[in-house]
């Protein structure tokens, strides 16, 4: 029966009786009305929202009420709830909205345990709403709703009669167009991602590396920043348990690949993930590794200009030296090549010390320099040779 006692929102003595329903209404709910009355529908399908939500006490009522009879008459009854329910889901006022998915929840939960549903009618009644309120969650001028949406769509998911019929993650990873409302795209999304959580991948869940990753692919092409970011959540965390599948659905990890934002950032979390270093990283390294080498040869460039401008100073010591009265070591090799070919004595010449012989070849020049020249040592500290003076 009808009940009297309404919400104080839906109550007003003022208010007057809805009008009746149009032939096209009328047609389109005639199951309900033969089960649940034609007033009860006729309040459904008002345009006061009132009228609307006072339809909803009734049903719930008539749900409570409702004693175990003949599974045709539970049927009846089942399927014109969810006709006047799938109406009202679609009501643009939050107390409307708010006490349809009240009944709804009763509905799939107290009544169909009760009242021992059959699964074809359980996934009738799921069918019909999931729609509905999947397109809720996208409200962008009532945030309550659309919040109210999101929060029972993952409820919905975990109920003990919908959780095995594992069709609310088949209706939420089904793939929206990269044209779609950023609200609507980024709750998708969140849902997704929530339930999740709540649903790991495996048999019966409902979710498949397949369906979540399609879906993720396609939320990536998105224009929207916000929805790009969350499906850029699921495949991270997709890509934790299942990295070579998740792989397979994204371009070839190449520099051209990562030019583009949204695979550059998957690509180095990836990266993190496996614990390697990215190819950016990678690349700053070998950068400072240049950037040393390049100093090193600086430092080794003006070592050899010292050198040289020291080799300089001792060949004009040499040549002082030579040109002395007094015998010296110098002056007498200088006796020795002057009838060889001037540029035959300076590849036998130390140009430090100024010695001469005949079998200083370059291998030979090298044992002097590291052994007999008095002008240069070994450096205890460095252990290279350096000149002295």
């Amino acid at each position: 029966m009808p009940s009297q006692e309404e919400p104080p929102e839906f109550s007003d003595p003022n208010l007057k009786k809805p009008k009746k329903l149009s032939p096209e209404h009328l047609n389109d709910a005639q199951k309900a009305v033969n089960v649940l009355g034609l007033d009860l529908v006729t309040r459904a399908y008002s345009k006061n929202w009132a009228h609307r939500g006072n339809a909803l006490v009734q049903l719930r009522d008539i749900l409570e009420s409702h004693p175990e009879s003949p599974k045709s008459d539970t049927r009846a009854l089942w399927r014109a709830a969810i006709k006047v329910v799938e109406r009202t889901l679609k009501d643009n006022v939050y107390q409307v909205f708010n006490l349809s998915v009240k009944v709804l929840k009763q509905l799939i939960s107290d009544f169909a345990i009760k009242h021992r549903v059959t699964k074809g009618d359980m996934i009738f009644g799921v069918e019909k709403s999931m729609p509905i309120l999947i397109s809720k969650t996208g409200e962008t001028i009532n945030h309550q709703m659309q919040k109210l949406a999101k929060e029972f769509i993952v409820d919905l998911a975990m109920l003990p009669t919908v959780k095995p019929l594992a069709l609310v993650p088949q209706h939420c990873v089904k793939p929206f167009s990269s044209t779609v409302a950023a609200k609507l795209g980024t709750s998708r999304c969140e849902i997704v991602e929530n339930l999740l959580i709540a649903l790991p991948i495996r048999d019966g869940s409902g979710f498949t590396v397949d369906n979540v990753m399609k879906f993720s692919r396609e939320a990536l092409q998105h224009s929207s920043g916000d929805v790009r970011n969350v499906a850029e959540n699921i495949i991270t965390a997709l890509y934790k348990d299942y990295s070579k599948q998740v792989r397979k659905y994204l371009p070839p990890d190449t520099e051209t690949a990562r030019k583009k934002l949204k695979y550059r950032k998957l690509f180095q979390m990836f990266d993190e993930i496996d614990g390697k270093p990215s190819p950016e990283a990678e690349k700053q390294k070998k950068q400072e590794k240049e950037k040393k080498k390049d100093e090193q040869i600086k430092s080794l460039q003006k070592e050899l200009n010292l050198l040289q401008e020291q080799s300089l100073q001792v060949a004009e010591m040499t040549r002082t030296a030579s040109r002395s009265r007094i015998p010296t070591r110098l002056s007498y090799s200088a006796q020795r090549r002057t009838s060889m070919p001037k540029l035959e004595v300076l590849e036998k010449t130390c140009v430090f010390c100024g010695e001469f012989r005949e079998g200083f070849t370059d291998a030979g020049l090298d044992v002097h320099y590291w052994k007999r020249c008095p002008l240069l040592m070994r450096c205890t500290h460095c252990k290279q040779v350096r000149a002295i003076f």
